[in-house]
């Protein structure tokens, strides 16, 4: 199986693993000697010779048609094949050769694979900002509900004091009835 690096994965010990960054392709390799783990992977780094263990759940499997083409093999060249090469200056105003198939689909398999690594972010970060909008739509929500309990407790607090200022009068109006008695007897003693 091939696959492709979703997340940054780095080792302090190549003992303990091996270091992968995103985008890197990986290619898995079989090991009989090595017990079966369903969370790491015995990998070998596309075109290199390094390989090490992975953990599963940062990679994801390429099918054969998205991977990108492998380097080619720097094999010496047989006797045969070699022959000095003539130098042959160049002619002006040469009409452009056609560029070759080879580096365009090497473009357009790391275009892709640049595209799918930005696609991966740009959905992480939709993911990252509808949690945000949830959580403040809660807190919003949370204190609506803080308010019109303050509301309905300063409401019912003015109730109170309305009563209290009216009981207030009454007695205030008592108390000069009273005053008013006691003036007139004492008036009326004299």
């Amino acid at each position: 199986r091939t696959f492709k690096v979703t997340q940054n994965y780095e080792v302090a010990n190549p003992e303990e693993g091996m270091s992968v960054y995103i985008g890197e392709v990986l290619e898995e390799l079989t090991n009989s000697d090595a017990a079966t783990d369903d969370e790491f992977v015995l990998c070998k780094k596309q075109g290199s010779e390094t390989e090490g263990y992975v953990p599963l759940d940062i990679l994801a499997e390429i099918k054969k048609q998205q991977l990108p083409p492998p380097p080619a093999n720097k094999q010496p060249m047989p006797a045969q094949q070699v022959q000095p090469q003539q130098i042959v200056p160049p002619k002006a105003m040469a009409p452009p050769s056609q560029p070759s198939q080879a580096p365009n689909k090497q473009l357009q398999s790391v275009i892709s694979t640049e595209a799918d690594s930005f696609k991966d972010l740009f959905d992480k970060h939709e993911e990252y900002f509808k949690q945000v909008a949830e959580k403040r739509d809660e807190s919003f929500k949370k204190l609506a509900e803080s308010i019109s309990h303050a509301q309905k407790e300063i409401q019912s607090c003015r109730e109170r004091n309305s009563k209290i200022r009216n009981q207030i009068r009454e007695l205030d109006d008592l108390i000069e009835q009273e005053r008013r008695r006691w003036n007139q007897r004492l008036d009326s003693d004299k």
